[in-house]
């Protein structure tokens, strides 16, 4: 029964986090290996409740559409003829997250902020 109670609280938790999540994000600061990454400014990231997403995050800086999913503070972007790009969520509240992926041989950690 306890075993059953824990994982309803953490499925509970994630379905949380996920819709949290839901909204359009903008990058407020980025590193690149550690460096700042001036040439981030004005990417976004628009999560939905059907789980669409829009973003420029790309290398390109095309805005492109797929689909996200967040499991186990994982978020997962898979935009249209990209691989998908995996974010480790470290904090996350109502109007900022920040976490780190490795895209392009490249090391990044960012500040998201909702818009």
């Amino acid at each position: 029964m306890f075993a059953a109670l824990v994982m309803t609280t953490l499925v509970s938790c994630q379905n949380q986090d996920a819709k949290t999540l839901i909204g359009t994000w903008q990058v407020q600061k980025a590193f690149r290996n550690k460096q700042p990454a001036d040439n981030l400014e004005g990417v976004f990231i628009a999560l939905k409740e059907n789980n669409s997403v829009v973003s420029n995050f790309t290398s390109t800086g095309d805005t492109l559409a797929g689909l996200w999913r967040y499991d186990s503070g994982l978020l997962t972007l898979t935009l249209e003829g990209g691989e998908p790009l995996e974010f480790e969520v470290d904090d996350l509240s109502d109007s900022m997250w920040s976490g780190q992926t490795y895209w392009h041989r490249f090391s990044f950690e960012v500040v998201m902020k909702k818009t």
